[in-house]
């Protein structure tokens, strides 16, 4: 049976990504519920955000992300084509591809999230899907003309490569090939932070005005390519003001090889008369390196945490995460 591709259109939302524009820290880090394949996928709290894939714990990926809604006939017809090339990238560990479920809802035109795990996984598709919660707005962050089914596909720097409609194994191959081609070649620098809360001067479990804490940050070349050295690196670390930072070994640092790192040990001193707020720290990682489009290589990466009055008996507000804003 041949069926007729409908494209569904909705009205547009205040932003959305277009080729070549790379995804802002905040949509980054944003955590979507897996309603169907996380324990396949080895996801294991059952939610998943873009930082989670950015090389700081984990490899490098690039990403294809199908948008669609319960409702939505045509994206049901394209299950088929989707389980296809699920199948293709399977053994992949650097691809990730990812069906986005809009608009759950009780009529017999919705069809759940298991419904539509299942029908992939007949067709021999191993899916991770995402369920339509609060806070999820992939659709209208990536969306294609306001259209269902729209595709998307995001490479290792999450930078939007491509975008389309109705999703095509053909298209599919075509640009997740271009995107690993594009991984297998570069410079590949990733960092990530360990913080060691040992200063805490009233041992409130807090960062309060006036305590410190240790930070190491692990600088890694993960570069595929075994000749892909950084080159003439030199690090810098900075924050806001009222967080002082100490260290002895940032600055110009050397090259580092493919599948080596260089660790930076440093004290961050949270002065008595700072502001109670939500602070980061921006560690800059500059080489002489050239990257495709003719400009040196540099790399920022940011660890988020939170300078609060909580006091013992209330709860802290201490978080930290890895973003890559290059």
């Amino acid at each position: 049976m041949k069926f007729k591709i409908v494209t569904f259109l909705l009205l547009g939302f205040l932003f959305t990504y277009e080729v070549g524009e790379k995804l802002s820290n905040y949509d980054q880090l944003n955590e979507y519920t897996v309603c169907y394949g996380a324990l396949n996928h080895g996801i294991g709290d059952g939610t998943m955000s873009l930082s989670d894939y950015n090389g700081s714990t984990s490899d490098f990926h690039v990403f294809m992300f199908e948008l669609s809604a319960q409702w939505c006939g045509p994206c049901w017809n394209n299950i088929p084509d989707m389980a296809n090339i699920e199948a293709l990238y399977a053994d992949n560990p650097n691809v990730l591809i990812v069906t986005n479920l809009d608009d759950f809802g009780t009529g017999t035109q919705y069809r759940t999230c298991a419904e539509w795990g299942n029908q992939s996984t007949n067709y021999g598709g191993e899916p991770i899907i995402l369920g339509d919660i609060p806070n999820n707005n992939l659709f209208g962050s990536l969306n294609t003309g306001s259209a269902y089914p729209s595709t998307v596909y995001i490479d290792h720097s999450m930078m939007v490569h491509y975008k389309g409609q109705n999703p095509s194994s053909g298209v599919a191959q075509t640009m997740i090939n271009q995107m690993l081609d594009k991984l297998n070649n570069a410079l590949l620098i990733s960092a990530n932070f360990i913080t060691d809360f040992n200063n805490d001067a009233d041992l409130d479990g807090s960062m309060n005005p006036g305590d410190s804490f240790d930070i190491i940050i692990n600088v890694m070349n993960k570069s595929h390519d075994p000749n892909k050295t950084a080159n003439n690196v030199n690090l810098s670390l900075e924050s806001g003001q009222g967080i002082i930072i100490t260290s002895s070994n940032l600055g110009d640092i050397g090259n580092i090889n493919a599948d080596d790192d260089f660790q930076v040990i440093a004290n961050i001193a949270i002065s008595e008369d700072i502001v109670i707020n939500d602070y980061m720290l921006n560690l800059i990682v500059t080489t002489d390196n050239i990257n495709d489009e003719g400009d040196l290589v540099v790399e920022e990466f940011e660890n988020i945490f939170s300078v609060t009055l909580n006091q013992p008996g209330f709860p802290a507000d201490v978080s930290g995460e890895l973003i890559s804003s290059a």
